[in-house]
């Protein structure tokens, strides 16, 4: 059984689903619910767990109406008066709505959306491949008494590691637990899906314009932070599947994934001449 606050953040992500319906179009599901979609229990002892819901938008595929704030306020969600896109449950679980810094408009933080105005959602860079990479899947409440189901494209493998590589690469100075469980998610990531397969996506992501320069900082992110034990991420995964897990397993698998994802021809980048 689901750990109960899992349960609970899946019912919320449900919620906001239904409530942004009618921009079903523009929707991308990311972070750990998608990641836990791909690869669902895995091979950890440590269970799947998060606390939010992650969401992105892409701009282009955005109706005027109904508006972002105006639907999620309408579903009883609020907005953080101090981050944009950050839209509080009345349970303490919150959504983020985001949107790839490339298409985000100009400003530092809130994604300009036009007639959604500036603070509906917040802008992240690395979930560009996000908008390249992903596939309708259905998202179902993990609740014996709840029987909702939604359809929504959620994030592939390859466009996930991308985005937590960014999130991780970014905030490395400042890492903390929370920090620790998004490099255990990169592991999932790494071990759920083949290195072939990966590397492919990988390679396509790169190729594409949208997706490009993001997935190549990704893979600088990779070998900085897992292509070694001691590697900073290696060490943030092993923390946090200790004790259920044996710490130096942990970062010796995270570093020999990594390795054979970077070694990969797909993935390698060429030398220059």
């Amino acid at each position: 059984m689901p750990d109960a606050v899992y349960v609970l953040a899946r019912r919320i992500l449900l919620d906001a689903l239904q409530a942004l319906g009618d921009q079903r179009d523009a929707l991308v599901l990311v972070g750990a619910q998608a990641i836990y979609l791909h690869t669902g229990d895995g091979d950890l002892a440590v269970a799947p767990y998060t606390t939010d819901g992650d969401i992105a938008l892409d701009p282009s595929e955005l109706s005027d109406a109904p508006k972002l704030e105006e639907a999620m306020r309408a579903a009883g969600f609020v907005l953080d008066l101090q981050q944009p896109g950050v839209w509080l449950a009345s349970e303490g679980v919150t959504i983020d709505l985001l949107v790839p810094e490339a298409v985000g408009g100009a400003g530092r933080r809130g994604a300009r959306l036009g007639e959604h105005g500036n603070r509906a959602a917040r802008k992240a860079r690395g979930l560009e491949a996000t908008l390249v990479d992903n596939e309708p899947m259905e998202i179902t409440a993990l609740a014996a008494d709840d029987e909702r189901l939604c359809q929504i494209a959620v994030a592939g493998p390859a466009a996930l590691l991308v985005a937590k590589l960014h999130k991780l690469g970014e905030r490395e100075e400042a890492s903390g637990r929370s920090d620790d469980k998004d490099a255990l998610d990169v592991l999932r990531l790494l071990r759920a899906s083949p290195t072939q397969t990966l590397a492919g996506r990988l390679s396509m992501l790169r190729d594409n314009p949208r997706s490009g320069a993001v997935t190549v900082e990704a893979m600088d992110y990779l070998r900085a932070l897992f292509a070694e034990p001691t590697a900073p991420g290696s060490q943030m995964a092993a923390r946090a599947a200790t004790p259920l897990e044996d710490a130096d397993v942990v970062a010796a698998s995270s570093a020999a994934l990594a390795t054979d994802l970077l070694n990969t021809g797909e993935v390698r980048q060429p030398q220059a001449r």
